[in-house]
């Protein structure tokens, strides 16, 4: 199911909570992927609907399992990229499902003739109980019978057919020869997806048919009858198959005569993980040619020890290829070798394996911490003695073989192995499986890793986009954050730009400007370029890259004084073996004109004293390299009219651009954007919206308007070259007086002088 996880119990119940899976196993995925692995029967808020009224309306659940109706969709499926060239494929067809693996073939085929409506995911329809469903999965095809009312006693019935002889196996699947396909043991799920299987319940079959005689008086409705076609990488015990080869030896040196055997559906490049558990304690077991031990050689007592060994596949590596441990003393030993595809073919291993050894009933393979989505987790247990050993159900783990060895009873050596994808990165937690007896036990657990993404990828963005010229006291974080593949002890770098009167060197050293630090890895500079290695991060995961930071005592850093658009080269590599490669995209930090740059004008230099209806314009025009996102203020001379934003006062101020604010007689205008050598205005005492216009104090004399500027939003105001107006005298001010204060009437050729006195303050 997309959102839960598997709900049949028992062997099946193994992928809970997987996450979608980018590697296979070869030829056939074997870690069931909850977002893909569609189990084709109802959730429990579905299944909780199937009731009265609400019986027949499965919508709802039509649209989760199975995704979006289609007018049309595939209707074969290659499971979980298994390798086309072996035809191994999951169908529906004839009205039921088809699996196919190599030359092996079966298909199961419910009797229904109403038409089937395509899904993303599969196939539904309905019937005459409720509904019939088919889905895909990652390694089989599931096709559920949704009965939401009691039958009574009724034997329900599956066209079987298939190229190889059909049999029920002892534990109630239905197996072929020795095929890895199979039909898992019937299962029977009430609403809650709880198992109500009644006891004894089994299939049956009988001329091409499947069969199942089922009384359900005892059940709660609705219930969901559920078939699962499997196709598996290993057969029912010893042998060579599609994607594991099994083999034991008795009282041997080596396994010479019974060699493990290239799995059939590894191709060149595929990973193939071998164990090896012999019954003594020799200290060299030797591997053949070209296969690497990987994890520790762990014994258990004195008679009992395993070793896990890998290889990827070559191209020498043909079909039939096989491969011979050997050791020193004549003992019992079984080995088993598993093949995956998309392993990453740098590191294989997410982490080191872990080891464990004890005596008991319960085999622990102690759990490792995964850093990347989709691992492969892998458990291999070994036993001494005539014992078997399983894999504990509810472990996100399905159990792919068990092989015993034929000497006496006390020599043997018994081996299993399981596997399952873990979605996300974190704990794994311990694995366990039951022994039948007491007996000296050993088990290690790998966490295989998908391939990595290429070198350069994933993306960078920086916490600042701009940046005033010369600014002091920076701090800019970068965010890298990993592609889809994520990278496993890679590295990422970013180089500061070194222009002209260039940006703070970066440092290791906590008191120096550019000092670096790094939420992961190891971080280095060389020149202007910051290195974080060791870096280990799963797909869409981030890390961090600070520089300037103050956290050590630094100061900060320090701008260059160039302005414009700056590049921070991003590099990036997925792993340590490989050079760093750009990224697509990498951040730029632009700069803009220093702080305190740029000139602010008036169109008045002089007013009279007292004056009212008075309408100031500054004009600001911007230092080259320009501002972005910045602010002016301007101080009002003291004893004006207030600033205001309200249209009707007298002191009302407007702007070109940006948005004004005032507090007390500071006019501030924010958010201005302008290239260089750009203006823009500010008008004090605007009578747009029917204020009055400034009244000018009764004081004379100059006072210097005093601007400031910020050329970008994490810019420090510092004054600018700002504008003086100078108060002079009142107009009507100042006394005039005559020369003479008397003439004869008619008088001729008289000079009469005037004076005129300014008043304090003077006039312009």
């Amino acid at each position: 199911m997309a959102s839960f996880p598997d709900l049949r119990p028992g062997p099946r119940s193994a992928k809970a909570g997987s996450g979608a899976v980018p590697w296979r196993r070869s030829p056939i995925l074997l870690a069931v992927s909850a977002a893909l692995l569609l189990t084709a029967f109802f959730a429990v808020s579905e299944l909780a609907t199937l009731r009265g009224a609400k019986a027949h309306d499965a919508s709802a659940y039509l649209t989760r399992e199975l995704g979006s109706p289609l007018s049309s969709a595939s209707l074969v499926r290659t499971p979980a990229r298994i390798h086309p060239a072996l035809g191994g494929k999951l169908e529906i067809r004839g009205g039921g499902l088809k699996v196919t693996s190599g030359r092996d073939t079966l298909s199961l085929r419910f009797a229904g003739d109403a038409p089937w409506r395509e899904y993303a995911n599969g196939v539904g329809r309905k019937t005459a109980f409720g509904q019939e469903t088919i889905a895909f999965g990652v390694n089989r095809v599931e096709q559920s019978l949704l009965v939401d009312r009691s039958q009574g006693t009724k034997v329900w019935r599956w066209q079987l057919a298939s190229n190889l002889h059909p049999r029920i196996a002892g534990d109630g699947s239905v197996r072929f020869a020795d095929s890895p396909l199979s039909i898992l043991p019937v299962a029977v799920l009430d609403r809650e997806g709880h198992d109500v299987t009644p006891a004894g319940l089994h299939w049956s079959l009988r001329r091409g048919t499947l069969e199942l005689r089922l009384d359900d008086s005892r059940l709660p409705a609705p219930y969901v009858i559920d078939p699962v076609a499997l196709v598996g990488a290993c057969g029912p015990g010893t042998g060579d198959f599609a994607g594991c080869s099994v083999h034991v030896v008795s009282n041997k040196l080596n396994f010479t005569g019974s060699a493990l055997v290239r799995p059939s559906s590894v191709s060149t490049g595929d990973l193939m993980v071998a164990q090896i558990t012999l019954r003594n304690n020799d200290a060299i077991i030797v591997p053949p040619a070209g296969w690497t031990a990987i994890g520790n050689l762990r014994t258990s007592g004195l008679t009992l020890e395993q070793q896990l060994y890998y290889k990827f596949a070559t191209v020498g590596d043909i079909a039939g290829t096989t491969y011979s441990w050997s050791w020193t003393t004549s003992a019992d030993a079984s080995g088993a070798i598993m093949a995956y595809s998309g392993v990453d073919a740098t590191n294989p291993f997410d982490v080191t394996p872990t080891d464990n050894a004890n005596a008991g009933s319960t085999a622990t393979a102690t759990g490792l911490t995964t850093t990347q989505n989709s691992d492969m987790v892998v458990a291999f247990y070994g036993a001494q003695g005539n014992v078997t050993e399983t894999q504990d159900a509810s472990q996100s783990l399905t159990q792919e073989y068990t092989a015993l060895s034929g000497s006496m009873p006390a020599s043997r050596a018994r081996i299993t192995g399981a596997d399952g994808v873990q979605a996300t990165p974190g704990a794994t937690g311990n694995k366990t499986a039951t022994v039948s007896a007491s007996a000296q036990w050993v088990a290690h657990l790998v966490a295989l890793a998908p391939t990595t993404s290429s070198d350069g990828s994933g993306t960078m963005t920086s916490s600042i986009s701009n940046v005033s010229a010369s600014q002091t006291g920076r701090t800019i974080t970068f965010t890298y954050t990993a592609a889809a593949g994520g990278m496993l002890n890679g590295s990422v770098s970013v180089t500061v730009p070194g222009v002209l009167g260039g940006w703070s060197a970066p440092s290791t050293t906590g008191s120096n400007a550019g000092f670096t630090t790094a939420s992961t890895g190891s971080v280095a500079v060389a020149g202007q370029t910051i290195t974080v290695s060791n870096v280990t991060l799963a797909g869409g995961a981030s890390m961090t890259i600070t520089y300037g930071s103050t956290g050590s005592g630094g100061p900060g850093a320090t701008a260059t004084a160039t302005t414009g658009a700056q590049a921070w080269q991003a590099a990036q590599k997925s792993h340590s073996g490989t050079p760093l490669t750009n990224l697509g995209s990498s951040p730029t930090i632009t700069v803009y004109a220093a702080d305190g740059t740029g000139t602010l004008t008036s169109n008045t230099s002089a007013v009279s004293a007292s004056q009212t209806g008075k309408t100031i314009t500054f004009t600001y025009t911007a230092a080259a390299g320009g501002i972005s996102g910045g602010r002016i203020t301007i101080d009002v001379a003291p004893s004006w009219t207030a600033p205001s934003v309200t249209s009707s006062n007298n002191g009302y101020t407007t702007a070109s651009t940006g948005s004004v604010s005032v507090s007390s007689q500071k006019i501030t205008v924010d958010n201005i954007t302008l290239a260089g050598a750009s203006s823009m205005t500010v008008t004090y005492g605007d009578t747009s919206g029917g204020g009055g216009g400034a009244t000018v104090p009764s004081s004379t004399g100059g006072v210097v308007w005093q601007g400031q500027e910020r050329s970008t939003g994490g810019g420090a105001l510092a004054n600018i070259t700002s504008p003086t107006i100078t108060v002079y005298a009142a107009d009507g001010t100042g006394t005039m007086s005559a020369g003479t204060s008397n003439v004869s009437a008619t008088q001729t050729g008289r000079t009469i002088t005037f004076t005129y006195t300014a008043a304090t303050g003077g006039i312009s």
